[in-house]
């Protein structure tokens, strides 16, 4: 929700479902929480990190219905958007309507000029808020980074197998609800800044910044291609402009996932360092306790910050190094489980088509004469390894898919041809 008023500044709340009201810490339910650290999402079901009475009913926003939440409130300058102004408090809130995001881009697209009813009073707010996050978003990408990355959603059909797949990609309704949640994320981690250049420990999401070597490493990769950075300081400015040559080749998505892979993960800590990829100096998790244990903790944190309670800050600090770094494995466990699932999947589905024929392009060359290649079929996403003697990077090729491993999530394929401009073209 986001209110203007007649002064210079605009008011942005962030409502959270208040989780830890109905989770005490070490209660059985919290224990649990615990040992799964997050929600674990498969294509055909969740995994989820509480109990479903309290993620789907009672933590969940219903229309008309009241629910308990903690809200960020953060008043922001109009005219630079900058925070004059962070509060958390404790509320119950009541929606008007529930929108989903199909909703959201459609009212977006037109204006909202078929909107009637209860959703054409709730314009006055959710299309300057929708402007006000597009500018968040431009001032962020000034010290942040945008890589394009396409989510590749999986359809599983009775008999559990790949019935299709679609490619997500980022619409305005997203991207109003990310730039509300970084907000608060911000203003959360904030919290903890020390009055000198040491930050108070806590409970951070920290992304710290890439090895220049590294990146050094990928623009030697990049220069088979003919993409080349004569002039960089650092490794923000490296970044930026292998960016931007390579937007001018037109292959932008395929470098940033490279990119990508030459970044440091993002991981919790206890102690602040930043976060590189957003360009923030304070960033942590606070949008998520339902499915998260990290925003779980620090909305336990803040509210004994609010409570003047310096015993039960202290007892929610005493583990906290070890407990980022339990809830960073268990982070990574979760995401290996749903890459792992999506893998056997298009292994499963590439063991039916051993012997065709598929386009493809090359997304990685190994060192070990080894490369990778994304075929270009019905079925979207699916990654294949092959020999790198006759390609080179993001070649346009046919490939026949020649041995399949399920158990291993291994496609192995043999090269047939490259593919001429014109055929490119057309495919």
């Amino acid at each position: 929700m986001m209110r203007s008023t007649l002064i210079s500044k605009t008011t942005l709340y962030v409502a959270i479902a208040d989780v830890s009201h109905y989770v005490p810490y070490f209660s059985e339910i919290d224990k649990e929480a615990k040992k799964r650290g997050f929600t674990t999402y498969l294509p055909h079901k969740s995994f989820p990190m509480l109990p479903r009475e309290l993620s789907e009913n009672i933590c969940s926003l219903k229309p008309k219905v009241d629910r308990l939440a903690f809200v960020s409130k953060i008043e922001l300058d109009r005219n630079t958007l900058k925070p004059l102004n962070e509060e958390f408090f404790e509320a119950i809130i009541h929606s008007k309507h529930r929108f989903n995001y199909d909703q959201v881009d459609e009212i977006i697209a037109t204006e909202g000029r078929e909107a009637e009813g209860v959703v054409e009073r709730l314009l006055t707010w959710l299309l300057p808020l929708q402007k006000i996050t597009m500018r968040l978003r431009k001032t962020r990408l000034q010290n942040g980074f945008d890589f394009r990355t396409d989510e590749t959603k999986l359809t599983i059909d009775a008999n559990h197998l790949l019935a299709g797949t679609q490619i997500e990609t980022g619409t305005p309704s997203h991207s109003l609800i990310e730039e509300c949640m970084l907000q608060a994320n911000q203003a959360a981690a904030k919290r903890f800044s020390g009055e000198g250049e040491e930050d108070q420990p806590g409970i951070f999401r920290i992304h710290e910044p890439p090895q220049l070597s590294k990146l050094e490493e990928l623009l030697v990769q990049l220069a088979s291609i003919g993409l080349y950075v004569e002039e960089y300081e650092d490794s923000p400015s490296l970044i930026r402009e292998i960016q931007k040559e390579a937007e001018k080749m037109g292959l932008a998505a395929e470098v940033d996932a490279m990119l990508i892979k030459s970044l440091r993960q993002a991981s919790y800590a206890a102690h602040n360092v930043g976060h590189f990829g957003l360009g923030y100096r304070y960033y942590s998790h606070f949008t998520s306790p339902i499915r998260r244990y990290s925003d779980l903790i620090l909305h336990r944190l803040i509210k004994a910050q609010l409570s003047n309670d310096e015993q039960e800050t202290e007892y929610l600090l005493r583990n906290i190094e070890p407990l980022c770094a339990r809830v960073s494995e268990l982070e990574r466990k979760a995401t290996k489980a749903e890459w792992d699932f999506r893998d056997r999947k298009f292994a499963r589905w590439a063991e039916t088509q051993v012997g065709e024929v598929f386009g493809a392009e090359v997304v990685e060359i190994g060192e070990s004469g080894d490369a990778k290649a994304v075929l270009h079929a019905d079925v979207q996403g699916v990654t294949v390894h092959l020999r790198a003697d006759q390609v080179m990077l993001f070649d346009r090729i046919r490939v026949r898919i020649s041995e399949v491993s399920i158990p291993q999530a291994f496609i192995q394929c043999e090269f047939v041809e490259k593919l001429s401009r014109d055929e490119t073209e057309l495919a």
